[in-house]
């Protein structure tokens, strides 16, 4: 496979530990898929890997966006080009061992969650701005202080999920909670 090449020729950009920048990694085709690239379309791998690290459960990136590509036809959406299939990132999420609940936001619906210890949040949110769309993920850390931090793309730290929500100019986004097991 074509990933497998590109994390033998730059095994720094693939390796373990929170991946920031998604643009700094592969912009070549077929290393999403086979009609898309990590560096437009792989934010959802980016996203998934970063959880999967904070919870202590990630190997490294590539091993996360190998496994991505080996099941392209399900994990990607239009081979890629239009990124990650949600449904297939909620269920590697729970496959790796995380429970999982979905919430859909959109318009000015509220989301209000009261802060836990080892919690996360996998987002993908549609965005709009005069006639282009589009969509981006990205994960949410707790913080020990409560807040979240964001990774890939803005880079940021956040009171709440609602500040996040209208920061990234979203009008619509899939949140999935994410915990350890056990912790149901």
């Amino acid at each position: 496979m074509l990933i497998d090449q590109e994390i033998l020729k730059n095994p720094l950009k693939y390796t373990a530990g929170f991946q920031r920048d998604q643009t700094k990694i592969s912009g070549r085709r077929g290393t999403y898929g086979p009609l898309g690239n990590i560096a437009a379309n792989g934010c959802g791998s980016l996203a998934v890997h970063n959880i999967l690290e904070y919870f202590g459960m990630a190997g490294t990136y590539g091993d996360v966006v190998r496994r991505f590509n080996r099941s392209w036809f399900r994990s990607t959406l239009c081979g890629g080009i239009l990124g990650t299939n949600p449904w297939f990132a909620v269920r590697y999420l729970k496959k790796m061992g995380l429970h999982t609940t979905v919430h859909f936001i959109y318009g000015r619906k509220a989301y209000r969650c009261e802060p836990e210890n080892r919690q996360a949040f996998l987002t993908v949110y549609l965005w709009k701005q005069h006639w282009k769309i589009g969509g981006h993920y990205q994960a949410l850390v707790r913080l020990r202080s409560g807040r979240l931090e964001s990774f890939n793309s803005p880079d940021r730290i956040y009171d709440d999920v609602q500040e996040f929500y209208k920061e990234s100019g979203a009008v619509a986004m899939i949140l999935v909670e994410c915990r350890p097991a056990l912790a149901k």
